[in-house]
Parts: structure tokens; sequence; C-alpha cells
């Protein structure tokens, strides 16, 4: 089975509960595609020059989007 994504992810800050919240927003022309596979989220970190990718989060998708769209929600964000 494909597990292409007709999505884009979108990286919302919440600066009042300091997170970060991942949204799928589907493509304007998959309005009614069938969203379906296994995701994963990794992320990778200046500290050791985006050597090293981490998977923080990962997700399945049976024909439906998450409500609102969200995904993950991130916590272990730094300022600076």
């Amino acid at each position: 089975m494909d597990s292409t994504l007709l999505a884009e992810l979108y990286a919302e800050l919440d600066y009042d509960n300091a997170c970060i919240i991942l949204k799928l927003v589907p493509y304007v022309n998959a309005q009614d595609a069938v969203l379906v596979g296994t995701f994963e989220v990794g992320r990778a970190e200046a500290i050791d020059d985006f050597k090293i990718w981490t998977i923080i989060n990962s997700f399945s998708l049976n024909g439906r989007l998450p409500k609102e769209g969200r995904i993950f929600t991130d916590f272990t964000i730094e300022q600076g």
C-alpha cells in the first residue's frame, strides 16, 4: 500500500503553553484523497550539526485526519 501523505505539515508555536503543535493540512487538490499509512515525525538539532535524527512521534492515518489536524504536541522545545 502506498503511504504517500497528501498533506502539508505545519508547526505552530504556542507561546502560552511553551510548545509546538504539529498539524496536517490536506493539499487543496487532495481534499477527497484518502490518507492512509503509518508515518514518523523526526527531528535533528543544531547541537550536533543536524547529524542525528530522532523519531519523536509516529502516527497512523486510516482515511481521516485527527481532530483539527493535530498529530503531535512537542513540549521539549528550547528558546535561544
